[in-house]
């Protein structure tokens, strides 16, 4: 399914990237993504899921999920990876 058709009904704010890119699962545990992932990258209470972005991306996520309020600058996601920037990020993987 493409990334666009995955974003259809998700309020989203910006997408950076190509949102063509064919998705083939989804998952905010990094270590359950395979090659062509969604990975949501959610600030848990004890975890922060942006720090699992670089591991998500070895494993195959080709595009990445955060939250607004998160600072984009102080991340590390290679130019190829599709960034997705949601309001409120556990209501869209819901």
């Amino acid at each position: 399914m493409k990334l666009k058709d995955v974003l259809k009904n998700i309020d989203l704010i910006e997408a950076r990237g190509d949102i063509e890119v064919d998705i083939t699962n989804i998952t905010s545990d990094s270590r359950n993504i395979k090659i062509g992932g969604l990975f949501f990258a959610i600030n848990g209470y004890t975890v922060d899921g942006t720090k699992y972005i670089s591991y998500a991306v070895e494993n195959g996520a080709v595009a990445v999920v955060i939250e607004n309020t998160t600072d984009l600058s102080s991340l590390k996601i290679p130019e190829n990876t599709t960034i997705i920037i949601v309001k409120n990020i556990r209501y869209c993987l819901a």
